[in-house]
């Protein structure tokens, strides 16, 4: 539960709090993040009267958002004074939010948090400090616990925002904005106003203003000690979830690269739900295909359709990732394009799809074991004079494809090859085809066609590499 006591005893409670804590220690090198509103000066207040105490060394940084014309340039000028006035340094950066937001899914406060994210990240290391402070209270905890419900982020936001987290720490979260105003009076702090703060077109100051003073004054008084409480117990949770999720998660996915994941759906299954929704999350994430809120549907549908064993089901997660369920796998996978064709000539290096495929070759009249395929760089070697260097395509599977595989003698559907070889459904169509005069020449990662092999006859080679996602 929140304490209440007198603006005096915030101090001492403050300085308590990192004790038990302990994420402040004697010597450390700390950033102070203050926009000039009144939350991150009473932080930057309270840090300077504890930095004798703990010999620390402080900056302080701000960043410009740009958002508010002469009101953000005017926040920025009273940062620095504080600074000046405190013979502190003060390391300033500003950013273009709107021009950053524009083309992009995400909102204004989200690309702004972006962007600011961003310049502490790079100043933490520049500076080669320990940590950095947030101004965040527990209002703004309470605040952010509701709208997390309310967008239906998903059940790990509702553990809100975290005291601690890496080099991040936020010792103001226990104190109530009164609490702050009320110390902000006792000392005079002078600081500036945010008069977006005030603006309803944004959720959280709907919530801020609307609903929490409604929740106050006829549901529940304490409202925002009730959202600290339950906000811990999720964290608890989402701790334990995460610790058994993390095990589970490298012992299920068989294989990955960046372009796709392999999981043992068997595996899976065994898990309860909220560590297969950490395990998707998980995946997500590293594929980059993770929006906070925008996956909660489609993590269910995955997780409904492997349990009722929807065998050989594909659907889509995005515009180029697709997830499919088979018998004994789930793969997650980035589609490429369905029907590509690229002309290709030797000595050459191709970075095609954005860099979904990888092509090189060269000509050479040396065969001896250099060019060795299964030692060397080279994936395959073929008979130079058997294809026409001027009409070599590499292009994707067509239906009715047929070639004669390497120590065949007659001709092969590429389907019937693909079911031989076991090829996944979903890479039928992403396996590049080196062709030549219309002919396979190479099924690339798999097998060259038997007309082009190296015989004793042969005067020069082409050295083929392909790599491919």
């Amino acid at each position: 539960m929140l304490k209440k006591s007198p603006s005096k005893d915030l101090i001492k409670r403050f300085i308590g709090n990192i004790k038990e804590n302990g994420y402040i220690k004697n010597g450390d090198k700390i950033l102070v993040a203050c926009s000039g509103g009144i939350d991150s000066t009473v932080m930057f207040d309270l840090m300077h009267r504890i930095k004798d105490k703990y010999a620390l060394e402080l900056k302080i940084v701000h960043f410009n958002h740009c958002l508010r014309g002469k009101e953000s340039d005017r926040d920025e000028e009273f940062v620095k004074l504080l600074a000046e006035k405190h013979n502190l340094d003060v390391i300033m950066e500003r950013g273009n939010v709107k021009e950053f937001a524009k083309g992009e899914r995400y909102s204004i406060q989200e690309k702004a948090r972006i962007l600011r994210y961003d310049f502490f990240e790079r100043t933490l290391k520049k500076q080669n400090f320990d940590k950095i402070v947030l101004g965040h209270i527990a209002d703004d905890q309470a605040e952010t616990i509701i709208m997390n419900f309310i967008k239906g982020y998903g059940f790990d936001s509702l553990k809100g925002i975290p005291e601690v987290r890496n080099n991040y720490i936020r010792p103001l979260i226990i104190f109530t904005r009164e609490e702050i105003r009320d110390y902000a009076d006792l000392w005079n702090i002078n600081y500036v106003e945010d008069s977006s703060n005030v603006e309803y077109k944004y959720l959280r100051n709907k919530i801020r203003h609307k609903l929490i003073p409604l929740i106050k004054k006829d549901y529940n008084s304490n409202i925002n000690e009730t959202m600290m409480h339950w906000g811990m117990l999720f964290k608890y949770v989402v701790d334990l979830v995460e610790n058994i999720g993390e095990n589970a998660f490298n012992q299920i996915v068989k294989n990955k690269d960046k372009n796709k994941f392999i999981l043992d759906i068997n595996k899976f299954k065994d898990y309860f739900i909220l560590v297969k929704r950490y395990i998707l999350i998980r995946t997500f994430k590293e594929l980059k295909i993770y929006k906070k809120g925008a996956n909660q549907r489609l993590i269910e549908k995955i997780i409904r359709l492997t349990d009722s064993n929807k065998i050989g089901k594909v659907f889509s997660l995005s515009s180029n990732y697709k997830a499919l369920i088979d018998r004994k796998e789930l793969v997650i996978y980035r589609e490429f394009v369905n029907n590509f064709q690229f002309k290709i000539k030797p000595e050459e290096k191709y970075n095609l799809l954005n860099d979904g495929i990888v092509f090189e070759s060269i000509i050479s009249d040396n065969i001896d074991s250099q060019f060795s395929v299964k030692d060397g760089y080279w994936d395959e070697l073929i008979d130079y004079d058997e294809v026409d260097e001027n009409s070599l395509i590499l292009r994707c599977w067509k239906k009715g494809d047929k070639f004669i595989p390497l120590g065949m003698n007659q001709r092969k559907k590429l389907s019937d090859f693909f079911i031989d070889e076991k090829v996944p459904n979903y890479l039928k169509k992403q396996i590049p085809i080196l062709v030549s005069r219309d002919e396979i020449v190479w099924v690339c990662g798999y097998r060259i066609s038997n007309k082009v092999k190296i015989t004793e006859k042969t005067r020069k080679i082409l050295c083929l590499k392909c790599n491919y996602n």
